[in-house]
């Protein structure tokens, strides 16, 4: 029997991403209000710190969050305003650094801890990536052009070597980590796609490299890559 273990009611909006901290016991996800991201515990359900950023009302809504450690729990967010921001969540009251790179909101980012490479998805027809220096700056990389704008989800795989976007088109696009060289176009989806997975690396051989993609048209789709 499947029970609730725990609930508890947030001020987020509804839709945008959050991202649980890497020892699982809390979560990050943006307040309603500009300038907070808040870290709730995973136990009691009640808020554990606020992140907070420098010139609130120009940033905007932070829309989408990336948890990972290095030395220590860092958060990023995208913001409303096209920016990528990182924190050190034991310095909660200011950012470590943050990178404009859109025009339009920053909808979804992924990071890859290993590579310090991260990417970006917007209403805009680029794919923007970014560094993190070994002094948690945020540096841009190169853009990666797409025929269609509208990105609802990326990921990176876990080695680092292969990204991937899902767009508002419906369509799964690969690209090379490197540069950005495209690999594949994927036609299935009849609508947006709004969630990506690469299997982890523990896997077993045969799953490993695979690809699982969630979409509005209500349909799972796997995909072998690479």
């Amino acid at each position: 029997k499947n029970e609730v273990d725990i609930c508890f009611t947030t001020p987020n909006p509804g839709f945008c991403g959050f991202s649980l901290l890497p020892d699982n016991t809390a979560i990050a996800l943006a307040d309603k209000d500009f300038g907070k991201i808040n870290i709730f515990n995973c136990s009691s359900g009640k808020l554990q710190t606020e992140l907070k950023y420098l010139e609130p009302q120009s940033r905007g809504m932070c829309l989408c969050t990336f948890s990972f450690e290095d030395r220590t729990t860092r958060v990023l967010g995208g913001f409303e305003d096209g920016s990528v921001v990182v924190w050190d969540i034991r310095y909660p009251d200011k950012e470590l650094s943050f990178l404009k790179l859109y025009s339009e909101p920053t909808m979804c980012l992924d990071y890859n801890t290993n590579t310090r490479h991260g990417v970006c998805g917007s209403p805009l027809n680029t794919l923007e990536t970014f560094t993190l220096t070994e002094q948690f700056i945020l540096e841009k990389s190169y853009s990666v052009p797409l025929r269609n704008g509208g990105v609802s989800t990326v990921k990176i795989r876990h080695d680092g070597r292969i990204l991937a976007s899902g767009g508002w088109d419906g369509r799964i696009r690969i690209f090379g980590c490197k540069k950005g060289k495209p690999l594949a176009a994927l036609n299935f989806h009849t609508n947006v796609v709004q969630s990506l997975c690469f299997a982890s690396d523990k896997a077993q051989e045969h799953y490993s490299n695979l690809l699982i993609c969630g979409s509005k048209d209500q349909r799972i789709s796997l995909w072998k890559i690479y």
